[in-house]
């Protein structure tokens, strides 16, 4: 499969994944374990679901582009791989993601250039609320979260730590991106 080795949804596509695992998918291009695309694409983890061990050159565990929507909510992204965004990749105008309620970003890897954790550019935004993102790599830039192109990451309440990356281990913003950190530890 060239995008969504285990789920794919576009064009409007409602995915709820509740107390459930996506783990050991591969994908060639984009989202190892899921690939969202399009406006009004939305998918929502909740209630301790689980993304692990999935591969893709793009976004190991979750790609989301094109005005996508993603909610991880009191769930768990880790062990996924992939050359930019080894635990998630969101990219574009309008599309968006946001880590809540106590969700676990853990030990993915970005083993190109960057982003272990998140990668996030043009223009799509991130948010980081009550949730950790630790012990994440990446070979470049940005192993916990990588943020670049007119992307906007804001962190609040939340712990970046034990990440490491050639340069910016916690984080790293580049090219116009924009960050904010409100009450929260990047260590």
């Amino acid at each position: 499969l060239s995008g969504g080795g285990g789920i794919y949804s576009v064009a409007a596509g409602q995915v709820t994944i509740a107390a459930s695992t996506v783990a050991s998918n591969t994908a060639t291009n984009w989202g190892g374990g899921i690939y969202n695309t399009g406006s009004g694409s939305t998918i929502t983890l909740t209630n301790s679901s689980q993304v692990l061990a999935n591969a893709a050159s793009l976004g190991g565990g979750i790609y989301n582009l094109s005005a996508g929507l993603v909610t991880v909510d009191a769930s768990v992204i880790a062990s996924n791989w992939a050359g930019y965004g080894g635990g998630i990749y969101s990219t574009g105008s309008g599309s968006a993601l946001t880590l809540t309620n106590n969700s676990l970003l853990q030990a993915n890897v970005a083993s190109s250039p960057h982003g272990g954790g998140i990668y996030n550019d043009a223009g799509g935004s991130v948010a980081v609320v009550a949730s950790t993102i630790v012990s994440n790599f990446a070979n470049v830039l940005g192993g916990g979260i990588s943020n670049a192109v007119s992307g906007s990451v804001s962190i609040a309440t939340s712990t970046v730590a034990a990440n490491f990356a050639g340069t910016g281990g916690g984080v790293a913003n580049e090219s116009a991106g924009r960050m904010t950190i409100d009450a929260s530890r990047v260590v």
